[in-house]
């Protein structure tokens, strides 16, 4: 019994090391960042808004969950979060806010044609002629070569995109789309619709370009010299739910705004990002 106890004892300091050391979850993902080329601007005030801004009372949580990291990064320029949505008609800078899920996609992993596989042996009855079992010195042995069957995998691409736009210069329309306070007039405008009611895997509108006119739509009413930066990261994963992983995602987006960059991370359970050697 001295000795079992020893033994958990054991098991419970190595768990409790491996935890102090920060072995956890990880989770890999992909930054693209693209910014203006030209100084980032200081000491200016911005609010986060939603994609579906007749959706914002149900996207609060996520939204301030994608703000937060960014409000701690932004803070370094001088930047100033006005957290409250009614605050955001007043905000320099509007940072659009928007995630998606991708897929699924499936995928066959194919065996190794280097796979050579064994005889496998079993015990039991059969009879001679064309069968695989054969009549062995201590009964019947089964003697079969088989190649494993290929497995198909889930595979899911969790997006978030995060994107700065000067609220000075945007078009009425356009920042009337965006602003929480005016969610009665976005759905006349035809913005910002949600693609389905899963807000796990959405909401989501195209990237803003930086070089352009933009995407059709709601993009394309939005004048390229309004988009400070824009920062895009992708995770892959067997599992499409989006919001569950937003803290990771967003805590990788901060670590790129108003910057041009590309880059592979890993963010773990603490949200500490790692730049992949």
């Amino acid at each position: 019994m001295r000795r079992i106890g020893l033994f958990f004892l054991c098991l419970l300091w190595c768990a409790a090391c491996a935890a102090m050391s920060g072995c956890g979850y990880r989770l890999a993902a992909t930054i693209q960042a693209n910014a203006e080329q030209m100084p980032m601007p200081d000491r200016l005030s911005w609010a986060a808004v939603p994609v579906v801004p007749d959706a914002a009372s149900d996207l609060r949580a996520e939204v301030d969950a994608v703000a937060a990291p960014l409000a701690s990064a932004l803070s370094a320029y001088g930047w100033t979060w006005l957290s409250n949505p009614a605050q955001a008609a007043d905000a320099d800078v509007l940072v659009r806010v928007s995630w998606m899920t991708e897929g699924p996609e499936y995928i066959i992993e194919r065996a190794d044609p280097q796979y050579r596989p064994g005889p496998v042996f079993g015990m039991g009855y059969g009879w001679w002629g064309p069968d695989p079992w054969s009549r062995g010195p201590f009964g019947y042995s089964r003697r079969v070569f088989r190649r494993p069957e290929p497995r198909i995998q889930t595979f899911y691409s969790r997006v978030l995109v995060v994107e700065a736009l000067l609220a000075n210069a945007l078009p009425k329309a356009a920042l009337e789309a965006l602003l929480p306070a005016a969610a009665r007039t976005a759905g006349a405008l035809g913005h910002g619709k949600a693609p389905s009611g899963d807000l796990s895997k959405g909401p989501y509108a195209p990237p803003l370009s930086l070089d352009g006119p933009g995407a059709p739509g709601e993009s394309a009413a939005i004048p390229a010299r309004a988009v400070l930066w824009r920062v895009v990261v992708r995770s892959g994963g067997s599992k499409g739910n989006t919001v569950a992983i937003l803290p990771q995602l967003a805590a990788a987006a901060a670590q790129a705004v108003g910057k041009n960059m590309q880059a592979d991370v890993f963010v773990d359970s603490d949200l500490r990002v790692t730049f992949e050697n």
